[in-house]
């Protein structure tokens, strides 16, 4: 089973999420919406990283790469998920023997995910983030078990080893996020709240 080499995986990239977090809250605060473009780059060099941590089942290989693409996605737009896709496939060429199955799935993600593209916004988060890892989970099903050349034996566990491990990444990294979103709109209402109190003491004060 592969569940050990999945869970490396899983700590890797939720420790890069956080590290995100953490660089948006010290030097991108005010400028990161402006750098989009920025993330679909951090997302290729962590989808990178999980490669190379990667294990390979029955000639399959499996890791969680394209977590941080279907972040990108959700967060920055398809622009920003088009930079991470493009050169996670650079990389992918780059590290594995069986690139051009990468970018195949890339290719059919983004084909499935065409009508999603056009309705997301009828969805809440936790759904087009669902729906994003399904879709993504079909075309690679699909491509390693039926239409690539390659001898498996019973592949099912594996299959759902890697659903369970995707599903479970990408929930603790959006409630992460989402976490942190809420707590820094607070924090600035809570702020916003003080300046104005503070600047109606300072009027009231003139005015006498």
């Amino acid at each position: 089973m592969i569940s050990s080499e999945l869970f490396v995986n899983l700590c890797i990239f939720l420790f890069f999420v956080s590290f995100m977090i953490a660089i948006r809250i010290f030097l991108l605060q005010r400028l990161a919406h402006k750098y989009k473009w920025m993330s679909g780059i951090y997302a290729s060099i962590v989808s990178t990283i999980l490669m190379v941590y990667s294990v390979t089942y029955q000639q399959i290989t499996y890791d969680l790469r394209f977590l941080p693409l279907i972040l990108t996605v959700l967060y920055f737009g398809y622009k920003a998920g088009a930079v991470a896709g493009i050169s996670m496939a650079v990389g992918s060429i780059y590290l594995e023997s069986h690139w051009l199955l990468t970018i195949l799935i890339l290719i059919f993600t983004f084909l499935f995910s065409l009508p999603l593209i056009r309705y997301r916004k009828q969805f809440s988060l936790s759904i087009q983030t669902l729906l994003c890892f399904f879709i993504h989970f079909i075309a690679h099903v699909l491509l390693t078990s039926y239409f690539w050349n390659t001898p498996i034996q019973s592949p099912f566990y594996s299959e759902i080893e890697y659903l369970i491990f995707g599903i479970l990444g990408l929930g603790v990294a959006v409630a992460t996020i989402e976490f942190y979103r809420t707590f820094y709109a607070v924090a600035e209402e809570a702020a916003y709240a003080k300046s104005d109190s503070y600047k109606d003491k300072e009027d009231s004060f003139l005015s006498e």
